[in-house]
């Protein structure tokens, strides 16, 4: 089995941070930040919808182990106004470039 080491040097996750914002989408900068922060798998993630953060809490239900975790993201206010400011509450916060069999956005 692979197994995936995080990032432990603050230089590094800054320098990620960065080249996401230069090279990749909003949506990647916000992926990678709310992944840093929360520690949540990816496959976690892409199921969230904008619903699941309230009051800069992240609440969700892990997929592997099937425990609610909160997840406070108080610290993170800035960049969740910014990110969610035009989303419906039942938006996929990281929609796919990818269309479902009825022509709808995959999360």
């Amino acid at each position: 089995m692979k197994t995936v080491e995080p990032i432990r040097n603050i230089d590094d996750i800054k320098e990620m941070k960065k080249s996401l914002a230069y090279y990749g989408s909003e949506r990647d900068v916000f992926l990678f930040v709310l992944g840093i922060n929360c520690g949540l798998r990816v496959g976690d993630m892409l199921t969230l919808k904008k619903k699941d953060i309230k009051d800069y809490e992240l609440k969700i239900k892990e997929s592997k182990t099937k425990k609610n975790k909160a997840v406070p993201l108080y610290h993170m206010k800035t960049e969740i106004d910014k990110y969610i400011q035009f989303l419906d509450d039942e938006d996929y916060l990281f929609k796919s470039n990818k269309l479902d069999e009825n022509n709808q956005q995959k999360p």
